[in-house]
């Protein structure tokens, strides 16, 4: 793009110098606008990636509860096993006797 300005420059009438300087000033405007009016979608970008990074994290807490739920019950389906035993054979020993 800078050729291009450079030659449109020198056709008018401009120095090889002042051609070059006022597409070089041109192309760095043209940059920094186009920069400053991305820097918006960056921010989108990264706000994205975050909403991403929270549902992983949901979806690890989902399972992590659900996998608690499931240790709890088992471990009281266990002591609930181990008081019906502990009862059963104290029935049984007050029985014989």
């Amino acid at each position: 793009m800078k050729l291009a300005l450079q030659k449109a420059f020198r056709q008018v009438g401009a120095t090889d110098e002042q051609a070059h300087q006022a597409a070089e000033s041109i192309d760095s405007a043209l940059v920094k606008r186009i920069k400053d009016s991305q820097a918006h979608l960056a921010t989108k970008a990264d706000i994205h990636e975050l909403k991403i990074d929270i549902a992983t994290v949901r979806s690890e807490m989902a399972t992590m509860k659900a996998e608690l739920i499931r240790l709890f019950v088992t471990s009281q389906v266990a002591t609930i096993g181990v008081i019906l035993t502990v009862v059963l054979g104290a029935m049984r020993y007050l029985n014989r006797t």
